[in-house]
């Protein structure tokens, strides 16, 4: 849903940060890769069991924080406090509370254009790798900074993309990209929470500005259903 929160200019689809790289082994299906990925994030524990995700995100130099809950594959709700309630049920999406009008007040429930409702499912893809749930295609090989990386690009259900570039050696996700909002991420400071190795930091390698902190990250907390549904009725 950043697309309506905030305004980005569109990147090539391989940002020029990255540069083609010809790996010198022999490269893994799309299926191995998922593999060593699932196996990279969760050394402790099964990829599959990472059901969803609680956390809050400021960005560098703001005191705001937006709360997102995320359960795989396609629900996120996005919260912040006194400005809005965003909400993606899997087939819809819309605001449950906000944006403030004028006079500081919150508008009711209200779906956003069905044209706007994939975005929903491409922020699930900047915090969930998508190839974890979806088909992917190998793209080839880059350098990240120096690092060799193996990239991955999903077609979600909804008609967005995004691609992922994979350390060679580790398979853990070094940088995700939305091309259609013209998104780009490194993805660093990974720490193990409740047997999974989750990035805490996503950096616009263009723009250090635009860093995204993750902290209060919980894996797998109680979620309540009816926190994921639209009101019976609903413009």
């Amino acid at each position: 849903m950043n697309r309506l929160l905030t305004a980005g200019s569109i990147l090539l689809a391989i940002p020029a940060a990255l540069s083609p790289l010809p790996l010198s082994s022999q490269v893994p299906t799309v299926e191995e890769m998922r593999a060593r990925c699932g196996r990279a994030m969760a050394p402790g524990a099964d990829i599959g069991d990472l059901k969803a995700l609680r956390f809050r995100e400021s960005n560098a130099g703001s005191a705001a924080a937006t709360t997102w809950e995320i359960v795989r594959p396609n629900l996120v709700r996005k919260e912040r406090e006194g400005a809005w309630v965003l909400l993606f049920d899997g087939e819809r999406a819309g605001y449950l509370q906000g944006p403030p009008r004028e006079d500081g007040s919150l508008e009711g429930p209200h779906l956003v254009p069905p044209e706007d409702w994939h975005h929903f499912e491409m922020d699930i893809a900047i915090h969930i790798p998508a190839f974890l749930d979806h088909p992917a295609e190998y793209r080839g090989g880059v350098s990240v900074e120096g690092r060799p990386a193996h990239v991955l690009s999903v077609r979600l259900p909804m008609g967005g993309v995004a691609t992922y570039a994979l350390d060679a050696e580790s398979f853990l996700p070094l940088q995700v990209e939305l091309p259609g909002w013209g998104f780009v991420r490194r993805l660093e400071d990974y720490r193990e929470v409740g047997g999974f190795l989750l990035p805490h930091r996503y950096r616009d390698p263009s723009d250090a500005s635009r860093t995204a902190v993750l902290t209060s990250l919980l894996v797998n907390p109680e979620t309540d259903p009816a926190r994921f549904r639209f009101p019976a009725v609903i413009r």
